[in-house]
C-alpha cells in the first residue's frame, strides 16, 4: 500500500486550507503595503520640512545683504550642491571661502545665493536681480551637470527616454478601463516603490553601474548632445551670464561641482568633455572639481552613499580648493 498517496477528501481539505490562508494573506498584504506607503510619504514630508526650516534659517538672503564698500565681493550662484543642505552656516564652504580669501589689508565678502533646485536659467535671473546692488568683483557659478534639466523649458529626462503613443478615442476608453493598466498606474505613483527603485539605482551608482533608461543614463549621454534643448539653453544662459558680468566689470568663474558619492568612478567623463569644450571656446575661466577629489571614497566626503551632497569635510576641502583655483586663475 502506498502511504504517500492522498485521498480526494484530504486534497479538498488542503485546497480549502490554502484558500483560507490566501484570503487572510491578501488583505494583510494590502494593509501592509498601505501602511508602508503612508509611512514613507509622512517620513519624506517631515524630513523635507525639517531640512528646509533648518537650512533656510542659516543661509544668506540676497535681498537683505548689503555690499561692503571696502571689501572684495564674490557672488555665488548654484543649486543644492552649493547650498549644501544640513551644514551649519559657520562650517559652510562659502563661509570658509570668505575666511580663506580675506586678509588684514583686504576683507572679502562672499554672498552665497545658491538655492536648491535652481538651474542656469534661475541663476541667470538671480544674477540680473542682484548684480547691481551687490556689485561683485567675481560671479562664481558652481555648475551642476543636471542644470540641463529644469522648469524653464519643461525639459525632463523622461521626455527623451519615454516614447509616446497616439490612440483613438475608442481605444483610449478601453485603455483607461483596463484594470491592469490602472493597477500599473497606481504602482507607478507609489512613493514606497519609487523609493525602492531609486535606492536600487543609487546603490548601483555607488558601484559605478548606470541603469539603462534611468535619468543618470540620460544625463551622461543624450543630455549633452548638441541637439538636446536643455544643453542648448545652458550654453545660451552661460553666455548671458558672461556678458552681464563683463558689462559690470566683474569676472565670471565657473567651478563644476563633482558628485561626492561617485568619485571612485569617472562617470561624468563625456559631459565634462563637452562642457570643457564649450567653456574653452567662450573664454570663461573654469575648473572641474573632479580633478580635486577624484578617487576619494564617499565615506570621506558625501552625506551618504545615496546622497552626493558635500558633508562637513567636503565643505572644508571645497573652500580650500575654490580659493586655490581662484588664486591660480588670477580671479581674486
Amino acid at each position: 500500500m502506498n502511504t504517500n498517496s492522498y485521498s480526494p477528501s484530504s486534497v479538498r481539505r488542503l485546497f480549502r486550507q490554502g484558500l483560507r490562508t490566501f484570503a487572510w494573506a491578501v488583505p494583510g498584504l494590502v494593509l501592509g503595503s498601505m501602511a508602508l506607503e503612508l509611512t514613507t510619504r509622512l517620513a519624506k514630508a517631515v524630513d523635507f520640512a525639517a531640512t528646509t526650516t533648518i537650512d533656510n534659517a542659516s543661509r544668506d538672503d540676497p535681498a537683505s545683504i548689503v555690499a561692503s564698500e571696502d571689501s572684495f565681493r564674490v557672488l555665488v550662484l548654484g543649486d543644492s550642491m552649493a547650498y549644501s543642505p544640513g551644514v551649519p552656516r559657520n562650517l559652510l564652504w562659502s563661509t570658509l571661502l570668505e575666511e580663506n580669501l580675506s586678509s588684514p589689508t583686504r576683507p572679502v565678502q562672499v554672498l552665497n545665493a545658491a538655492r536648491p533646485g535652481d538651474n542656469t536659467w534661475n541663476q541667470l535671473e538671480l544674477l540680473r536681480e542682484h548684480i547691481d546692488r551687490f556689485r561683485p568683483h567675481i560671479v562664481l557659478l558652481l555648475y551642476n551637470y543636471n542644470d540641463v534639466y529644469g522648469g524653464r523649458r519643461s525639459v525632463t529626462a523622461s521626455a527623451e527616454v519615454v516614447a509616446t503613443t497616439t490612440v483613438s478615442s475608442e481605444d483610449n476608453r478601453e485603455y483607461k478601463q483596463s484594470l491592469l493598466v490602472r493597477a500599473i498606474r497606481l504602482l507607478q505613483q507609489s512613493t514606497a516603490l519609487q523609493l525602492i527603485s531609486v535606492r536600487v539605482a543609487l546603490q548601483l551608482k555607488v558601484w559605478g553601474i548606470v541603469v539603462p533608461g534611468s535619468e543618470l543614463s540620460h544625463l551622461l549621454g543624450p543630455a549633452y548632445q548638441a541637439s538636446y534643448p536643455g544643453w542648448i539653453a545652458v550654453q545660451d544662459e552661460l553666455a548671458a551670464m558672461q556678458g552681464i558680468a563683463a558689462e559690470r566689470g566683474a569676472s565670471l568663474g565657473i567651478y563644476v561641482m563633482p558628485t561626492f558619492d561617485t568619485l571612485r568612478y569617472d562617470l561624468f567623463a563625456r559631459p565634462r568633455a563637452r562642457l570643457d569644450e564649450v567653456l574653452d571656446e567662450s573664454g570663461v575661466t573654469h575648473h572641474f572639481g573632479w580633478d580635486d577629489f577624484r578617487g576619494r571614497d564617499w565615506r570621506e566626503l558625501a552625506i551618504s552613499p545615496f546622497d552626493g551632497h558635500p558633508n562637513l569635510e567636503a565643505n572644508a576641502e571645497l573652500a580650500s580648493s575654490v580659493a586655490e583655483w581662484l588664486e591660480e586663475a588670477g580671479l581674486r
